[in-house]
């Protein structure tokens, strides 16, 4: 591994960002140094542990460079650790997740042959806490790789991101004020300015463990909203308002929909009415993969839910989302 000399700058600034992740810390650094690709540095920033972090980084001392901060949060220990960094790449690695071996020997050359492309992603498959392997790809869907697919389909994973510095510059790196989807908004400012390529094979390890902050509904719908709502407001000729619309009025729905069916009834009903007055057709999908009778259904199983709320939300507190 080069990178670690004062005297070598290295191609490629590995970070990975820990926060009381002592169990799977060790897993994720072995994973980068195993690389077969050996220009780089690898950075592990500490936002504020409070359990034995510094203890399983210190058994590396030598290979990696280690930085403690207090605690501010996952964007910004990146940013940070991106900012620590010299590289004219910078690849992230969440301190649960692995890489394969030949995860940056595959991702550099893209971004060396391709000077449009900012952002070079790829899949990662699935493992449960104890590193066995699970069914399924993350994400599960193939994500977007431009601004409009990216809205309508996501964007991969964070531990596959490797991006230009000088791209991650330009865009002031991850939003700190987001708890949460920090990466769609990210993937979505990237592809409105840059190029991004993803990559359809597995080049890491996707670990599953515990409440995923993805499964915690009173964060993911208010960022989505926030989200959206910023890049209406933008007026950037360059965005696809109709999707962005669209997208809106589907996340204010599920926010209302989750609101209403959590007793906060007066305000999800202000959520769903507001969904509706800003896309009247909620579950018409502006996805063009999708054929036109499965967006009929799904709107009218959408508006079927909202008749059942405004008549009777405790009798389908258990409906699924749409």
């Amino acid at each position: 591994m080069s990178g670690q000399s004062a005297k070598h700058k290295p191609l490629v600034s590995v970070v990975i960002p820990a926060y009381n992740y002592e169990r799977f810390l060790a897993d994720a650094i072995r994973s980068v140094l195993e690389q077969t690709f050996t220009d780089y540095e690898l950075i592990v920033v500490d936002d504020g542990s409070t359990d034995n972090t510094p203890e399983v980084a210190a058994r590396f001392a030598g290979k990696i460079r280690y930085v403690r901060q207090p605690n501010i949060g996952l964007s910004a220990t990146r940013n940070n650790g991106a900012a620590l960094g010299t590289g004219d790449y910078i690849a992230f690695l969440d301190a649960d997740d692995e890489w394969l071996p030949e995860k940056l020997a595959i991702q550099v050359p893209v971004l060396q042959n391709h000077p449009e492309v900012g952002l070079v992603t790829s899949l990662f498959t699935l493992m449960d806490a104890e590193r066995r392997p699970m069914q399924g790809l993350k994400p599960a869907q193939a994500p977007g790789e431009t601004f409009r697919e990216i809205i309508q389909r996501g964007t991969a994973t964070p531990s596959s991101f490797m991006v230009r510095r000088s791209v991650f510059e330009a865009l002031n790196g991850f939003d700190t004020a987001l708890p949460t989807m920090e990466d769609f908004d990210f993937g979505l400012r990237l592809a409105a300015r840059f190029g991004v390529s993803h990559l359809s094979q597995p080049l890491g390890r996707y670990r599953i463990h515990g409440p995923s902050l993805s499964q915690k509904v009173e964060k993911v719908y208010p960022c989505y909203i926030r989200i959206f709502e910023r890049l209406l407001a933008s007026r950037d000729p360059s965005i696809p308002t109709a999707t962005v619309t669209e997208r809106l009025a589907h996340y204010r729905y599920l926010w209302g929909r989750h609101q209403t069916l959590n007793g906060n009834t007066l305000e999800g009903r202000k959520l769903i009415l507001r969904a509706i007055a800003t896309w009247p057709f909620l579950g018409w999908s502006l996805d063009q993969r999708q054929p036109a009778w499965r967006k009929a259904m799904n709107s009218l199983k959408v508006y079927g839910v909202i008749a059942a709320l405004y008549a009777a939300p405790s009798r389908i507190a258990r409906a699924r989302p749409s």
